[in-house]
């Protein structure tokens, strides 16, 4: 569970998966720098695949989702989403392309899903128990149903409240039937 609720100006990640990225992108590095002989010069396509490994796992570790007044910006490993609260049909915890069993996604009104690739769930065969992704979507639920009752924007001293459930009024989108 987050320590405290999330808030307005806040990243929100879960970055166990990235510690792992970042950890081992560095054990790619190092075996790479120790393959290298003395006699042997670094090479171009050396540096270029150190930088390629270095960036990716920079932007493992930077994955996650800022809560603004007016939406929330979802960093990805590729691409950078700002979505304004009035775009938004629901925040939910789901299956993304059927590998990722436990990601937050956020639905828009226009029928796409945008996954949070920095919340994900850790393996639940392993951490049962574990239900941080969960709380944090919750909160960023809460969030959003806080904006679309103030007119599209959450106040900036305004956060999500730990353990509380979504209003049942508006119900999200279930995951897609697998085919």
């Amino acid at each position: 569970m987050p320590r405290e609720p999330v808030r307005v100006g806040q990243w929100v990640r879960v970055g166990e998966q990235s510690v792992v990225i970042v950890l081992f992108s560095v054990f790619l590095i190092l075996v790479m720098l120790a393959g290298l002989r003395a006699e042997r010069p670094l090479l171009l396509i050396d540096v270029v695949v150190a930088g390629l490994i270095a960036g990716s796992a920079a932007r493992f570790a930077m994955m996650g989702l800022l809560v603004e007044p007016t939406g929330i910006r979802v960093r990805n490993l590729l691409r950078t989403h700002r979505i304004a609260w009035s775009r938004i049909d629901a925040v939910r915890m789901g299956t993304w392309k059927r590998v990722f069993p436990r990601m937050g996604l956020v639905d828009l009104v226009d029928g796409r899903t945008i996954p949070i690739a920095g919340v994900v769930g850790p393996n639940p065969i392993t951490r049962p128990n574990n239900r941080t992704a969960e709380s944090l979507m919750d909160q960023l639920s809460n969030l959003f149903f806080a904006a679309r009752a103030n007119g599209g924007t959450v106040p900036p001293d305004m956060g999500g409240v730990e353990n509380s459930a979504p209003a049942a009024s508006i119900q999200p989108r279930p995951d897609p039937p697998v085919r």
